[in-house]
């Protein structure tokens, strides 16, 4: 058959082998190669590394059935009116010597995986497993390596060696002059007074709250996943917050009967709240809760409404959670 009869399939590596792209699923190649006058069915599926793949046949809608080819005998440009076979397998071991890819492991609350796969998903990773636990769901997620662009690095040392030799040159040089200036800068310094304490260590002392902080009171607003928590949670370690909120769930913490793992939320939703951040206090009982004010609850759990002081943690921005520790909580 002539190479003008056959079809001609464009293969970019590490992306697409005509319409397939990698890391499409069986029903999104399936629909890639119906838009192309292809029909199919999964042939085969096996477990590789935890994944499951599939094995697809295709073959022209307006061709007769036959039997499949052994892939030996194959062309690699296949006519028209004969099967075709994309593999995921058979493009990986193509491949194996080209595509490398890193692998990472997210924990999630109970609620937030959406939140955690769209994130990822931004950053090129690729989910290939999901491991749904009582309170929490482990993901798995994997993205080819990018190849280490070697001239560049290469470049840039060059240069920031030759930048070098010529700052350690001209700081001997000028050594001795400043060898005299300091001489004589340092007969004529006298004790400086006590340094008055600055705004922002005044501010130290300071409890947060949405109406003395803007960033705060946008904080509150955005969603959990959002740069600004990040952003508050560097700027503000260590600092007191309080605010009205209310307990988004209360669950056991690992094997413990009397310490529990708690996500508030702004306002009063309770478990219905989506919007702010999801604030957590970890492995607490609720003596840590510090519960105070004239109505002392002999009891709490998800939906409750409180006013919350807390000191302000760190942010895990893989699983989109606050961490708070509790200053003192008071019964709304």
């Amino acid at each position: 058959m002539n190479n003008s009869d056959r079809v001609q399939w464009h293969y970019t590596p590490f992306e697409s082998v005509g319409p397939l792209q990698f890391g499409m699923s069986h029903k999104e190649a399936g629909t890639a190669m119906e838009l192309q006058g292809f029909t199919g069915a999964v042939s085969s599926m096996h477990q590789r590394h935890g994944v499951l793949e599939l094995q697809a046949v295709f073959r022209e809608m307006t061709a007769p059935v036959t039997s499949v080819m052994p892939s030996s005998s194959r062309s690699p440009l296949c006519s028209r009116g004969s099967w075709y076979e994309q593999s995921v397998e058979g493009a990986r071991s193509r491949m194996a010597d080209e595509i490398k890819y890193e692998y990472k492991t997210v924990q999630t609350v109970r609620g937030t995986d959406g939140l955690v796969i769209s994130k990822m998903q931004k950053d090129g990773w690729v989910l290939v497993e999901q491991a749904q636990g009582r309170l929490r769901a482990t993901l798995s997620f994997r993205r080819p390596k990018k190849p280490q662009p070697w001239l560049l690095i290469g470049t840039a040392a060059s240069v920031l060696v030759i930048l070098a030799i010529v700052i350690g040159a001209a700081s001997a040089l000028s050594d001795g002059g400043e060898k005299k200036d300091e001489s004589t800068a340092a007969a004529s310094e006298k004790p400086s007074a006590k340094p008055t304490p600055t705004t922002a260590e005044s501010a130290a002392t300071e409890v947060i709250t949405p109406q003395n902080n803007p960033e705060f009171a946008a904080l509150l607003k955005a969603d959990s996943c959002d740069d600004v928590n990040l952003d508050f949670a560097t700027k503000h370690a260590g600092q007191t917050v309080a605010f009205n909120g209310s307990i988004v769930s209360m669950a056991p913490h690992g094997d413990y009967d009397t310490r529990y793992d708690f996500l508030l939320g702004p306002g009063d939703k309770g478990l219905n709240t989506t919007v702010g951040p999801a604030f957590k206090y970890e492995d607490v009982n609720v003596i840590d809760l510090k519960l105070t004010g004239k109505k002392i609850p002999a009891t709490v759990g998800a939906g409750d409404k409180f006013r919350f002081v807390a000191e302000v943690g760190k942010f895990n921005a893989d699983q989109c959670v606050f961490f708070l520790d509790p200053v003192s909580t008071e019964l709304r």
